[in-house]
C-alpha cells in the first residue's frame, strides 16, 4: 500500500468513526476497508477499543461475509474458549493432585477434572473460590484483566490453598501481568500450545504461574515443559 493510499484510508476511517477516535492506527486501517454497514456490524458485535486487533481482524472478516452481530458474538465466544490440552492438565494434577474448582469451565462435558466447575453462565469472577485452583482465564483485552486480580485475590483471602494459572506469555507490558509480581514461580512453557478444538498452534507463547507454598513439587511435575523460575527458598 502507497503511503497515499494508506493516508486516504485513514482520513476516511477518521471522519466515519469520530466516536472511536480512541483506535489505534492499524484498527483505523483495518476499519476503514469496511464498509459503513459492515463497520456498524462490527462495532455491535464488539467494543472496538478495547478487542485485540487480532479479534477485531476477525470480527471483520465474518461481517464482510454478511454474518449478524450476534453470530460474530457466538464466533468470539468459541475462539475464547481455549480448552487447555491434556499434557497440562496432567502436569497441573500432579502438582495439585485433586483440582477443587476449575472457575473458567466450558460448557458441555468439562474439560478439567475438578470437582466444581463454574461455566461463562455461573461468572466464576462473582464466585468464592476454595482449596486447589486451575484457572486458564479468558484471553480477550478486557477479559483476562478482570481474572489475574480476582485470583490474587482470592489466594490471599485464605481461602485457596494452591493455584496454577495458564496464561499467555505475550502481555509482559500489561498491568494485569505486573499484579503477578509477587508470584514468582513460573514455568515458561517451551514452543506453541495447541489448544483442544483448535485446527493450529496459539500465535503466541504460554506461562504457568504457581501460586503456593510446594515450589519443588511444581518444579519436579513442570520441568519439562519448559523454564521453570522458583526462589530458592521454594526449591531446597
Amino acid at each position: 500500500m502507497s503511503r497515499r493510499t494508506a493516508y486516504d484510508y485513514i482520513k476516511a476511517a477518521s471522519v466515519r468513526m469520530s466516536a472511536q477516535s480512541r483506535l489505534s492506527l492499524s484498527k483505523l486501517v483495518l476499519f476503514s476497508r469496511l464498509t459503513p454497514d459492515q463497520q456498524t456490524t462490527v462495532s455491535n458485535a464488539v467494543d472496538v477499543n478495547k478487542v485485540s486487533l487480532r479479534v477485531l481482524r476477525l470480527s471483520a472478516h465474518h461481517a464482510k461475509s454478511g454474518r449478524s452481530p450476534e453470530h460474530i458474538r457466538k464466533v468470539l465466544e468459541i475462539d475464547n474458549e481455549k480448552l487447555t490440552p491434556d499434557h497440562i492438565i496432567n502436569c497441573v494434577v500432579k502438582v495439585l493432585g485433586v483440582i477443587d474448582v476449575d472457575p473458567c469451565s466450558n460448557k458441555g462435558m468439562p474439560n478439567i477434572p475438578a470437582r466444581i466447575h463454574y461455566t461463562a453462565s455461573d461468572n466464576g469472577l462473582k464466585r468464592q473460590w476454595a482449596g486447589t485452583v486451575f484457572l486458564n482465564p479468558p484471553y480477550s483485552n478486557g477479559v483476562i484483566s478482570q481474572w489475574i486480580p480476582k485470583a490474587v485475590q482470592e489466594y490471599e483471602s485464605g481461602r485457596v490453598s494452591e493455584m496454577i494459572l495458564l496464561i499467555p506469555s505475550y502481555a509482559t507490558d500489561v498491568k494485569w501481568f505486573h499484579e503477578l509480581s509477587g508470584f514468582d514461580v513460573m514455568c515458561y512453557i517451551k514452543g506453541r500450545l495447541k489448544f483442544k478444538r483448535s485446527r493450529v498452534q496459539a500465535p503466541f507463547a504460554n506461562t504457568l504461574v504457581y501460586f503456593g507454598r510446594r515450589g519443588k513439587t511444581f518444579y519436579r511435575a513442570c520441568s519439562h515443559l519448559g523454564i521453570c523460575v522458583i526462589p530458592a527458598d521454594l526449591l531446597y
